[in-house]
């Protein structure tokens, strides 16, 4: 059937001021009606939204899990709302991707742990042009340091405190979302070695064995400091407080902790430096902090 005057219609955005909205009345569609609405509505092609729509957007990064992860959708379901309950500022939503779940999380302080030590026995991944954001450790922070303290500098998503055996380390780890720097100058203490970081082997924090995450773990305690048979937070506590403990693995039988990498059987990870020539330079808010050789704890 042709059809009679024919308008042109321009496609384009007008504000609520610009458009007179009449209302008029409408038969009620019948149900093949409707079909054929949703149908026509499925093939419209969304158009663009200003900027101060997608404000909140912006703020918020995509992380996929890991290849072979192993985990069914149930669990993943579990582990959400777990990162939900400790980190509720970083909002996590899971999302059933067409090739792979995925969550998108508001990028706080908490990003930079996800993509490097992970959650729960999982490292989680940027999806990008190259890749993921490779993780980069910098070595030569004391601990005394507040990195709160320093600059976040241009292409570093963010920095954090380096942990082994839940006792700080004189390293940071930062995400790099441009180029890798060779190396990293901290103002007023000097310029600081740095490498690729790769995740250190999992120690399970309830058996001191190699190879699994706490939450897996099905044997008995076995602490990491003295081999003993008991939790490791009990030594922990003890040293805190002054307490010499004699360091004793428990997987080995060396005169060293579990997590120490003295340990004969513990799994080396495969470090890389980076070759890209350039130096990031980090302001530091408090100068006048002096930055000395810190000693090795506990055995490490």
């Amino acid at each position: 059937m042709p059809i009679e005057d024919a308008v042109e219609v321009e496609v384009g955005i007008a504000t609520l001021e610009d458009i007179e909205i009449v209302e008029e009345p409408r038969p009620t569609p019948s149900g093949k009606e409707k079909h054929q609405d949703n149908a026509a509505a499925d093939q419209i092609p969304c158009r663009h939204v200003p900027a101060s729509a997608t404000m909140d957007h912006k703020q918020r990064r995509y992380l996929c899990f890991p290849a072979g992860h192993g985990k069914t959708a149930s669990e993943l379901l579990s582990w959400c709302p777990a990162l939900l309950k400790q980190h509720p500022n970083l909002q996590p939503l899971y999302k059933e991707g067409r090739n792979q779940p995925y969550i998108p999380v508001s990028t706080d302080s908490f990003y930079a742990t996800l993509v490097s030590e992970g959650f729960f026995g999982l490292v989680m991944e940027c999806p990008g042009e190259g890749g993921t954001h490779p993780v980069i450790i910098i070595h030569g922070v004391a601990t005394h340091i507040n990195i709160n303290l320093i600059e976040m500098p241009a292409g570093f998503h963010g920095l954090k405190r380096r942990m082994v055996g839940q006792m700080p380390r004189p390293q940071l780890l930062g995400v790099v979302t441009g180029k890798v720097p060779s190396e990293v100058h901290l103002l007023g203490l000097g310029r600081r070695h740095r490498e690729r970081y790769t995740p250190e082997p999992d120690l399970c924090r309830h058996c001191s064995r190699w190879g699994h995450k706490e939450w897996r773990c099905q044997s008995a305690p076995r602490c990491r400091y003295c081999a003993g048979p008991h939790k490791s937070v009990q030594c922990l506590d003890k040293i805190k407080e002054g307490t010499k403990i004699p360091p004793r693995c428990s997987n080995c039988g060396g005169n060293h902790n579990a997590h120490s990498t003295l340990c004969t059987v513990r799994p080396q990870p495969q470090r890389e430096s980076a070759t890209d020539e350039a130096c990031v330079l980090l302001g530091s808010t408090s100068p006048d902090q002096h930055l000395g050789d810190e000693a090795l704890l506990l055995g490490c």
